[in-house]
């Protein structure tokens, strides 16, 4: 963002906005410009409901925790009802005139397929039941039928007491020891319903052959619908096991990222070995398909269902390397959704108002069918390889594609790719509460936290940048040094004009209303420069003087000094459109409102790039950085581009934020407090103690 005054934020009731409306520079960074003056008026326009209240005391605040879980509770409980307004309900059979349920052979196999499609719905009672009419049935016939040949009757019968032993069988079943032993029972299934086929179907021929009506047409119609009822028993006898999914690790090539993504990979397969004596497939992302953008999903669309469509596999599980994995509850989640081709299934994220990292996009259209929910990716999804090649198609035949060139919250944005709109929908995400945001008994998946790799980074190794404009030095600049920036030693802002009392520095760069590039690179320059001096100096955080910040624990576990590294949270360009989202072209680029945290070998690598005055700058450093092989961009969750309020719940309560971005309501001051002062006073006790 530039640096020249905006207007205020209003805190007005407004109204929500249904079409999606694009801010000009998705990652712009600074301070307020006049382009975040017409994005603010856009949110002004699509908000909805009162401004926060002030609030005052504790009271207020135990309240609205109160509230927040009392919320939470009943989304739990709405996703319960929803489950269950979805399972199958049992219609009233046909009776005949004795009061008999009836079965209706029907004309040919249309009625047979919608039989099998209730089947399939039922669970272990209801299959237990419908098992036991068939048998009934099945041997009805074949005592009543006076012109069954006794070989069809002793086959009938013998069939019958197969059923019954089978399904008692698979009702006691839970174990994967046991998933094989059903897998030869549908292979003995299958060759059954094959030969008797065969049989029925040369003893009709060679009647009908002589010139003669058939005696044994009844017999054919009766052995044909024993053979669907055994076919329908097949598919619900049908196993689900590792060979029917493909794990796919969305990862990283940092290596911080990259160890905790094989480190899942391993506990997946002795997980699946444990379970089935044979390992999995698992894929790491950045190792098997190096694709630019795979953390959008969209350019996995192509690989994934070239090298598996026609195969075994059934589902492509998505789960990030800090997603916990238990795969035999997973298995039973999948095998529960598994009758459906066009699912995909997850913990289901809303939207309470439009907001600004989903282009304001909100779907009114949708809110009598539940809403428009998106994936937890933290939680990971699942999706059926036929939906994936659907959706692969539509894309190539241009039915289907992003409503932005930017690529900010990929759950979203795969959500309104499937989806579409209400002319052509989609499958919407189908909530299943084994995807879970905690750690539960039945919980299939869940976010672990993140790893803090010993000992913090000291905080005197850190230099903070913060980047401002003078027309806001009493304002924004006053607001840093009152919450996180008057615990931290190394502090220096960088301005248009110098101030002794922040203390500012004069950059040399006139002020611009859009991208300041320039600003940032010449910002980059000097703090190499004045880093030469400090060698204790590991790490740059580059801040906007709107970013509220706690000190990065976080860091810990990356590569600061020399090495190349590059951390905060990543957005990218160009894996929307429909010439560079399936071709691997786009790039990554850490959006710089919610902090950007450099190696020092970074800074130095970075503050040699070229761009035009007036350029976005995050945009311009992260292609910079796109053609720098050894420097690495790291994202994680924690930094924060919007307001806290612009995010689920869920996802800001997976773990403890490092930044938000943006001086509005709630004001700065608040926001610091809510998320960041405790840690930080704690830290500074810790220092007292040590000296």
């Amino acid at each position: 963002m530039a640096d020249s005054d905006a207007s205020a934020d209003t805190d007005a009731s407004i109204r929500r906005k249904r079409t999606a409306a694009r801010p000009p520079l998705a990652g712009s960074t600074g301070s307020e410009t006049e382009t975040d003056e017409r994005v603010r008026a856009k949110e002004n326009k699509a908000r909805r409901g009162r401004p926060i209240g002030s609030g005052r005391g504790t009271v207020l605040t135990r309240a609205r925790a109160q509230l927040r879980n009392m919320e939470a509770e009943a989304r739990e409980r709405e996703f319960e009802r929803a489950l269950e307004a979805r399972a199958f309900r049992k219609k009233p059979e046909k009776a005949d005139k004795a009061g008999k349920a009836v079965f209706e052979f029907g004309s040919d196999l249309s009625a047979s397929e919608s039989r099998k499609e209730g089947i399939s719905a039922r669970d272990v009672q209801g299959l237990r039941a419908e098992a036991g009419r068939s048998v009934t049935e099945i041997l009805h016939v074949a005592r009543t039928s006076g012109n069954l040949k006794g070989e069809y009757v002793r086959r009938l019968k013998l069939a019958a007491e197969a059923l019954t032993g089978i399904v008692d069988a698979l009702a006691d079943r839970s174990s994967n020891e046991e998933t094989r032993k059903v897998a030869a029972d549908n292979e003995r299934l299958r060759k059954e319903v094959e030969n008797l086929k065969a049989e029925v179907g040369g003893s009709v021929v060679s009647n009908v052959g002589g010139g003669e009506r058939s005696p044994e047409v009844p017999a054919k119609m009766i052995a044909k619908a024993t053979a669907l009822m055994l076919i329908a028993f097949v598919q619900i006898a049908t196993s689900f096991d590792s060979k029917n999914i493909i794990f796919t690790i969305v990862s990283q090539s940092e290596p911080f990222h990259a160890s905790v993504a094989t480190r899942l990979k391993h506990d997946i397969q002795n997980q699946v070995f444990e379970l089935e004596k044979r390992y999995p497939t698992v894929h790491i992302t950045h190792e098997d398909f190096p694709v630019a953008g795979a953390w959008t999903i969209i350019p996995l669309l192509r690989p994934l269902v070239t090298k598996y469509k026609g195969s075994d596999v059934r589902w492509i599980l998505f789960v990030e390397p800090h997603t916990a994995v238990r795969c035999s509850k997973l298995f039973e989640a999948l095998a529960s959704a598994d009758k459906h081709e066009s699912m995909w299934i997850g913990y289901p994220l809303s939207d309470d108002e439009p907001t600004i990292i989903h282009h304001f996009a909100f779907y009114e259209d949708l809110e009598d069918d539940g809403g428009f929910v998106y994936p937890h990716f933290a939680s990971g999804f699942a999706m059926r390889i036929e939906l994936m090649n659907t959706l692969l198609h539509q894309i190539e035949n241009g039915e289907r594609k992003l409503e932005a060139d930017f690529s900010i919250d990929p759950a979203f944005e795969l959500a309104q790719l499937v989806y579409g709109n209400r002319e052509n929908p989609g499958p919407l995400l189908t909530p299943d509460l084994s995807f879970c945001v905690v750690s539960g008994d039945n919980c299939a998946t869940y976010p672990r936290q993140f790893d803090i790799c010993g000992s913090p980074v000291p905080e005197q190794s850190i230099y903070f940048a913060v980047k401002t404009w003078s027309g806001f030095h009493s304002t924004r600049a006053k607001v840093v040094k009152k919450t996180w920036g008057r615990h931290v030693t190394h502090l220096q802002f960088f301005s248009d004009k110098a101030d002794p009392n922040l203390p500012s520095i004069d950059v040399g760069v006139p002020n611009t209303k859009t991208g300041h590039c320039l600003k940032t690179v010449t910002i980059l320059k000097e703090v190499v420069k004045r880093i030469e001096k400090l060698p204790n100096i590991k790490w740059i955080f580059l801040a906007d003087d709107d970013t509220i910040l706690g000190l990065c624990e976080i860091l810990s576990c990356y590569r600061g000094g020399s090495d190349l590294t590059v951390l905060g949270e990543r957005y990218g360009y160009g894996y929307g459109k429909k010439e560079l989202s399936l071709s691997s072209k786009g790039y990554d680029y850490i959006t710089g409102g919610g902090g950007t945290a450099l190696s020092a070998g970074a800074a130095r690598a970075l503050a040699a790039c070229a761009c035009a005055r007036a350029a976005p700058d995050d945009m311009a450093l992260g292609a910079c950085a796109a053609r720098a092989p050894a420097l690495a961009l790291a994202h994680s969750p924690l930094f924060h581009q919007a307001r806290p309020q612009d995010y689920p719940r869920e996802v800001l309560a997976r773990d403890r934020p490092v930044s938000f971005h943006r001086h509005s309501s709630p004001e700065p001051t608040r926001v610091y407090a809510t998320w960041f002062q405790h840690d930080d006073l704690a830290l500074k006790r810790n220092k007292r103690d040590e000296l």
